[in-house]
This record gives structure tokens, sequence and C-alpha cells, in this order.
């Protein structure tokens, strides 16, 4: 009877363990930074966050603001980086409206992005923030996560593209990556 007791929490264990309700949560990705207001100059703003697999592949579109969605990824010079990747001109109106939202203004800005809404298989993922200053100049933030998240609390990496504004400086600050 011992025997059968201890077989029967055994297996309600094992079951428990793989059953759809106890699967891991991916959980969220938030992303904050600050927008830079810029003297002698007008930035565009305008902004991108994806996320790629290592390969360097696309994988989703998290945010995209307006001007960029609805025709600025036809512009080469305006987040090349995204506008050659995201084949954004045939994106499914729907999936577009999605992630579409207002030009970030000057100040904080926090985007929180619920990873088992988009369909993520596990794994680790580069993640990509992209805003255009103006003509062909661009800022490119980097960083790595992994889904299912682990507790992550990373700065970005910047790159510019095609170099640093004289002017700008950097349009974004204080680039931060919390997975949980």
């Amino acid at each position: 009877m011992q025997l059968k007791l201890i077989t029967f929490i055994i297996l309600l264990t094992f079951v428990g363990c793989i059953s759809p309700g106890s699967k891991s949560k991916k959980g969220n990705l938030n992303i904050s930074f600050e927008v830079n207001k810029k003297d002698g100059i007008q930035p565009s703003y305008s902004t991108v966050i994806w996320l790629e697999k290592p390969d360097g592949s696309l994988v989703k579109t998290l945010y995209v603001s307006d001007y960029l969605s609805l025709g600025g990824f036809n512009d080469p010079k305006m987040c090349p980086d995204w506008s050659s990747k995201s084949n954004w001109a045939n994106t499914p109106r729907d999936e577009a409206d999605a992630v579409t939202g207002a030009t970030p203004m000057i100040g904080k800005r926090d985007y929180s992005f619920k990873l088992s809404k988009k369909d993520l298989p596990p794994g680790k993922y580069n993640y990509f923030i992209e805003v255009h200053i103006m003509e062909a100049y661009n800022e490119l933030y980097t960083g790595t996560i992994e889904i299912p998240c682990k507790e992550t609390d990373g700065k970005a990496q910047v790159t510019y593209l095609p170099v640093k504004h004289s002017l700008a400086g950097d349009i974004l600050s204080n680039v931060t990556l919390i997975c949980n």
C-alpha cells in the first residue's frame, strides 16, 4: 500500500512538471531609455525595437514609430539596419498596427513587452533599438537576452551609423533592458 502511494505521488509530480499550466513563464522584456533634446539640430527621433536570432535573422519587430512604419522604412538613410531586414512593406497590416506607436518624445521612455504573447521559442536573442537622428545619421543600441527570461539587467552597447553626429552626441541615454 505504501509503495502504491509513493508511486502515485511520484506520478502526480511528474505529470505536474509536464502539464501545460506548469511551463516556465517567458516573462517581460522591459526596455527604458531617455530621449535627449539636442540644440542646433532637429532629430527625427524615429525609433524601432526588434529581436534577432544570433545568426542575424530578424525574429520580431516589437515597436516601430509611426513615421517609420508608414513609409519612412523606404528611406535607406532611416534606421537602415532594421529597414534592410524587416521586409516591412509586406508585413500584414494587423501585425504592423499592433507594434506601431508614437515617435518617442523627449524625456524618459519605458516599453514593456509580454514575451508570452510574442510566440517566441526558447533561446538566445539579440535585441536592437535603432533611432534615426537626421540625414544618414542613426544610433544602434544592442544587447542579448535569453528566453525564457533569466533575471537580466543590462546596459545596451551603442554603435553610430555611419559615425557619431557632431551635434547630436547620444540621442538616447541610460538605455537599459530588464528581462524577468
